[in-house]
Order: C-alpha cells, then structure tokens, then sequence
C-alpha cells in the first residue's frame, strides 16, 4: 500500500521549500525508490498555498494544520529576535537596577517625612490654678516698682523748678544793723493766694502772733541758699523742686540763690551782711550730723524752722533754715525718688511754718513715713500761711 498524506508534527521535523507549483513528497519515503511517484503518481499529497504574514515579522507561525512550515533560516531569525529581545530586556533590567540603586542612596541621605499629625489641643494642667498667673503678674509688677524705686534714674522733673538769681547782684550794704524796711516788698502778692476750699485734714502752725498764724510776706520773695558741702551732685536740683512744689500749694514766692559756702545751722545770724549783702539771710538747706548739729542725734532724719521778727505790731518770717541728717544718704530710694526727699518736704513744712500733727495721712506726721507727699491737711494749711499780709515795716 502506498504512503498516506497527512500533516507534519512538531515532533516529526521539518520539510524543504519546494517549488509551490508542484506538492512536496513525504520526507520518509524513499525517492530513489519510488522516482515515478517522486514525478507524479496515484496518490498525492496534499499541500496548501503561502500562509498568511504573521503578527510577528520573522517569527514564523506555529506548526499547527495549515500552518506554515518551520525551516532553519526561520529558526535562526527567531533566535536571532530572541536574543535581541533578552538584552533589551537584560539592559532594561539593569538600568532599573541603577535606578533603584541611585534612588536608593538618594532617599538615604533624605530624612523620611514625618507623618501628619493633628494638632494636639492645649490643655490646663490638673493642678494649674487661674490665681497662681494673676498673683505672678502681682509679683513682677511689684518687683518692677520696686526696683524702680531703689535703683531707677530719679531724675528730677525740669518744668518744677523756682527762679533763680545771682550772687552777684546781692543788694548794697547801707546799715550794719539790719537791711531797710521793706526790702524787695512790693505793694501786692506776687502769686495769686491759693484757696483751701475742698481741702480737708488736719494741720498746726508752728508761731501764732495775736491768734494768728506767723507768716512769710506774699509781697516779697523767699531766697534759698544751699550748703552743698556733703550733698549729693542734684541736691541743688530736689531742692529747687520741693520749693517749687510749695510754691504752688501757698502761693509764695521763692528765689533760688544757688550753692553757698555757709554750713547749714540753727545758730547762725539772720543778717550777713559781709556774705549776703544788705538783706535778710537767704534761707539755707544743706546736710549735717550731730557732731555739727546735736538736735539731729537718735533718729531725728531732720530739722527745719524760720526766725521770725516784730516791728511795729506786726510779726513775720524774715530767714530759717533746713538740715537734713547724712545718714538718710544710706537711705535707698523710696517712691521713685531719693530717700532724703520726703525729709525735705517735711522740713519745709517747718520753715513755712506748719507743725506736726496726730493725722498719719498728713505730711508733717511727726514718725509715720508711709506718706511721701503733701496731704490734703498739709495743702489747707500750707494755703492758710501763704494767705498772710504784706510786711512792708521789716
């Protein structure tokens, strides 16, 4: 029996091209053999036309019926497109490698983000207390003050000062005994007389001539002089300011004369002619101890007082003096000023002649010093005493 014609396995090899023309034998039959049936015979085998192009170009079909079949030059060209697919997928590869490796590095020198938190509510410790930051605040505030009062600047305010005058236009000297009647007095006040309505407190004078109050003339000036000789360097500047201060609570006049070399002392001479010229002594304010002034023993912080002289009925201040005791310059600073300054005031509250009084929110208070400034008894007296008359006869 002849060679059946059926279709060529995988397994079974792979046939010539041939001629399309004419049907390709079977490769196991022996053509040498059989070369009339190589040339044509009975029996035929089947064959079909040129296949379709493949999806891929170069990569034949697979041997499935009807199928193209496989010859060596498709082989090689399919391992040939292999080979180049393994090295573009071999150097893809790589480049992802050095990629992953470059990046790599890169998130290794970079510190990892920190995840997204919500923010967390601030809440009040269990043991906090609302009390415990106001009585803080308290305590800074009082702290500050304080500080301030011991180790602030102090300067004197500028706008509160007196008039100042010259030593050098002292008046001429035309009698030995006492300066003429009426020296520097002029007909009227020199400053309006203050009124004392809404003033209420206690207050006491120091003289009283007929039952009444003994007083500085309105219609003159008062001149001061300081001892500087153990006073700080702005003495002369707080002096001139408590005077000022007392200008505006009396309505008297005051004319600071500048430094002096006098010493401060209650037993000096009410006219000095050869030093002052023809006029009552100025006033002197200085500093002293009890080696130089024994009243200011124990603690006695200062004295203060006028000399008061009569004529013809009438009675007046004519000169006086303030001393304030050195150790209040050991003193720190109270109220946002030097300590000796509250001293100050006291003491001329005596020179314009108020006494002390029993009132601890009053000035002249003889020992309370919680009051720094004139209170309302001090501002009623000091008004009545700078409300006295002319002296034209001293």
């Amino acid at each position: 029996m002849g060679d059946v014609s059926r279709p060529i396995g995988n397994d079974e090899g792979v046939t010539a091209p041939g001629d399309p023309a004419t049907p390709p034998g079977d490769p196991r039959r022996d053509d040498a053999a059989g070369g009339d049936d190589a040339a044509g015979g009975d029996e035929t085998l089947s064959w079909s036309p040129e296949p379709e192009p493949t999806a891929n170009p170069g990569v034949p079909a697979s041997s499935t019926p009807g199928a193209t079949s496989w010859t060596p030059q498709d082989v090689d060209a399919t391992w040939a497109a292999m080979e180049r697919q393994l090295r573009q997928d071999e150097d893809l590869a790589r480049a992802f490698t050095r990629y992953d490796r470059k990046a790599g590095r890169v998130r290794a020198r970079q510190a990892p983000p920190e995840a997204w938190r919500a923010p967390v509510p601030v809440r009040a410790r269990k043991d906090s207390n609302p009390l415990t930051g106001f009585i803080t605040i308290v305590i800074v505030v009082v702290a500050l003050i304080v500080s301030y009062d011991r180790w602030g600047t102090g300067k004197v305010d500028p706008s509160l000062a007196v008039a100042l005058s010259d030593h050098a236009a002292m008046p001429r000297v035309t009698s030995q005994q006492g300066p003429p009647p009426g020296f520097e007095e002029q007909p009227e006040r020199l400053l309006p007389a203050v009124s004392t309505a809404g003033l209420e407190g206690s207050y006491a004078f120091l003289d009283t001539h007929h039952d009444t109050p003994v007083t500085w003339s309105p219609c003159r000036p008062i001149h001061v002089v300081v001892d500087t000789a153990q006073a700080p360097d702005d003495f002369v500047d707080w002096v001139s300011h408590v005077l000022a201060e007392a200008s505006e609570l009396s309505g008297l006049t005051f004319v600071l004369d500048g430094p002096t070399t006098e010493r401060v002392s209650f037993e000096r001479e009410a006219y000095q002619p050869d030093r002052y010229g023809g006029q009552w002594a100025p006033v002197i304010v200085g500093f002293a101890d009890e080696s130089e002034i024994p009243e200011l023993a124990g603690r006695t912080a200062g004295l203060g007082g006028a000399s008061a002289l009569e004529v013809g009925g009438k009675a007046g201040y004519v000169t006086g003096a303030v001393a304030i005791d050195t150790t209040m310059l050991a003193y720190p600073r109270y109220a946002g000023e030097p300590a000796y300054v509250q001293v100050l005031r006291h003491e001329v509250g005596h020179l314009l002649g108020l006494d002390h009084v029993e009132d601890t929110t009053a000035l002249m208070h003889p020992h309370d010093s919680s009051q720094t400034t004139w209170g309302p008894g001090d501002r009623a007296g000091l008004a009545i005493l700078g409300s006295g008359e002319c002296q034209p006869t001293l």
